[in-house]
């Protein structure tokens, strides 16, 4: 029969309330702030989440820009064209504002990388843009 190593303690703490649902119990440790252990998981799981709430968001744009790039970049080699007007994109919601890679081709101008697509500014006003594929 194995042994049961679970020590108890005769000793008493004042009851507290538990951090997740505010109810009063009596912990059996002075370091111990839930009444049960299902309290403690769902009190970090929802720090944790709002923690990588700005990262979701984050992702979830990026991978929406890129998913925009792809179609017109594919729409742009079924038509063979070269550059698209800032109005599709617009109308596409595309994100502008997400924060992404930038390098500089050959001729000079930046391109902004999403994830394997980026952007290309060629004229001088922004309005069309040329998309690469790595």
């Amino acid at each position: 029969m194995p042994k049961n190593n679970k020590r108890i303690s005769k000793r008493v703490y004042p009851k507290r309330n538990c951090k997740q649902c505010d109810c009063e119990f009596e912990p059996h440790d002075a370091r111990e702030v839930y009444c049960c252990e299902q309290h403690r998981i769902d009190y970090n799981n929802d720090l944790r989440r709002l923690k990588d709430a700005p990262l979701k968001d984050l992702n979830g744009r990026i991978v929406n820009n890129e998913k925009i790039l792809k179609k017109f970049y594919e729409t742009l080699i079924g038509l063979n064209q070269e550059s698209l007007s800032i109005d599709f994109l617009i109308l596409d919601k595309y994100d502008f504002n997400v924060p992404c890679e930038t390098s500089i081709n050959k001729v000079g101008n930046k391109i902004e990388w999403q994830l394997s697509y980026g952007l290309e500014g060629v004229d001088e006003k922004k309005r069309l843009f040329k998309i690469h594929k790595r």
